[in-house]
């Protein structure tokens, strides 16, 4: 089925008139070309097989079934995802990751628990450098510095950092809400994000070390591939977000 789409993003020309509309074959081809012209620039640099630059996060296309009908059969928006990607979401059908989270919810997964168990693994696993020194050419102090959850505890988080590993476990169980739902019901909600942190760090095993190399061992892997694992420094006492700080330096 022949559609036609109206692109609207920043920096392009509006559509004033229905025969500016572009020609696909298929809502699904039109969905596609969608994804590509907002993920483009993040995936492939300023241009992709589409022709033109990639999209921002404020793109919406609207898909019309002919060219000169008034009101769209489907309208599709953007959003960011934790691992510097973009979905798009179709309005009528509602966002796949929003729908996965209640979906896990519903079956048993407390997200919060799920985060209270990442921060703590962070804490337990991610070394303190605080006041190490090399003195020594035979022995290295940082390889033996202990946790920081020796000095630190989840208290000292800052909100920001909180509510980004917030964003990227509801993300990872949105995208993946039956695996999270299966070891929820195995270890529980706060051993899934302790889990999660340890696979991605690699330390102790990870989702190995209690599913053995099954099949929901795999999915977990996906899960906790899902999402950047977050690095923590100290500053003045509060524990932030280390990506962001590079950032700010860039």
């Amino acid at each position: 089925m022949t559609v036609y789409i109206a692109l609207t993003d920043a920096g392009l020309p509006a559509i004033t008139h229905p025969q500016m509309r572009s020609e696909f074959s298929s809502p699904a081809a039109a969905h596609r070309w969608f994804d590509d012209y907002v993920n483009s620039r993040i995936n492939r640099g300023s241009g992709s097989r589409t022709g033109i630059k990639g999209g921002s996060a404020s793109a919406v296309m609207q898909i019309y079934r002919h060219r000169y009908d008034e009101v769209p059969i489907a309208r599709l928006r953007v959003a960011d995802n934790p691992n510097g990607t973009r979905r798009v979401i179709n309005e009528a059908e509602g966002d796949r990751i929003d729908k996965g989270a209640a979906a896990a919810k519903a079956g048993g997964v407390d997200i919060g628990a799920v985060v209270d168990g990442y921060r703590e693994a962070l804490l337990a696993m991610q070394p303190d450098y605080t006041g190490l020194a090399c003195t020594c050419a035979r022995v290295n102090p940082f390889d033996h510095a202990a946790p920081m959850s020796r000095r630190l505890t989840v208290e000292d988080m800052a909100g920001e950092l909180v509510t980004r590993i917030w964003a990227n476990l509801r993300y990872a169980i949105g995208r993946h809400p039956l695996a999270a739902r299966l070891y929820v019901a195995a270890v529980g909600s706060r051993t899934l994000g302790w889990d999660l942190y340890a696979d991605q760090v690699h330390k102790w095993c990870g989702f190995r070390w209690r599913t053995g190399a099954g099949e929901l061992h795999a999915y977990m892997v996906r899960l906790s591939h899902s999402i950047p694992v977050v690095h923590v420094i100290e500053r003045n006492g509060v524990l932030i977000d280390s990506t962001s700080v590079r950032r700010s330096k860039q």
